[in-house]
């Protein structure tokens, strides 16, 4: 068993801000977690593949094997009655307010057990081939944070994307202002930092395909 504690508010913001980059029929639909004990923090992931967000989570505390340990939860829903996934482990910390959350993984499920609140567990997905596509994404977020930020002369996006940022929660104490790192080109993905605990890509589209498909008019 692996066992650490989190803050729940943090940790419901976290999950929060995942799920808002996992919209209806999202060919990647589960939320991605990647506990890593060596750096003491828990990285939450959503994404569709066009853009993606990512919430670092602080960890205390940590019990049993050392290595990186990574598993998914599916979407999930959260309601009055249900309480499953992603979703009901973001409403039951919340619910609880603020303190600690004791977290723990066994085989197959996630317990959750926020201070003063309800416990949840949930099952995981832990099948190793499910993980490669979000490491590939946490690491192009690492890359681009590392490039030195440049205006380009123009960058194409999809609005709808760029509205999930909207939806980012952040610490009231640091607020949601956050930075915008352009790479190169206008196909880099664009880095989106929001408050100290979030980052995101946006993937740009690109003008020539874009023209071909509805017109050199859709290039304004």
């Amino acid at each position: 068993m692996i066992s650490f504690t989190v803050d729940s508010e943090v940790f419901a913001r976290g999950v929060s801000n995942a799920l808002a980059f996992i919209p209806a029929g999202s060919r990647m639909p589960n939320v991605y977690f990647r506990l890593d004990p060596g750096r003491g923090v828990l990285e939450i992931v959503g994404t569709d593949s066009y853009a993606v967000g990512l919430a670092t989570v602080p960890v205390t505390g940590t019990k049993g094997p050392t290595p990186v340990v990574e598993w998914l939860l599916t979407k999930g829903k959260a309601d009055t009655k249900t309480a499953e996934g992603a979703a009901g482990v973001e409403r039951t910390v919340r619910m609880a307010g603020k303190g600690p959350c004791d977290v723990s993984l066994t085989a197959g499920r996630m317990e959750a057990a926020p201070m003063g609140g309800d416990v949840i567990s949930v099952l995981t997905i832990t099948q190793a081939d499910q993980f490669p596509p979000y490491r590939h994404l946490v690491e192009m977020l690492g890359e681009a944070d590392k490039r030195p930020g440049v205006i380009p002369g123009v960058i194409m996006w999809d609005w709808s994307l760029a509205s999930r940022f909207a939806k980012v929660k952040a610490d009231k104490a640091t607020g949601r202002m956050g930075d915008l790192l352009f790479g190169e080109g206008p196909l880099d993905p664009v880095l989106v930092k929001i408050g100290t605990e979030f980052r995101g890509l946006i993937m740009p589209i690109d003008r020539e395909v874009n023209a071909e498909n509805i017109g050199s008019d859709g290039l304004w």
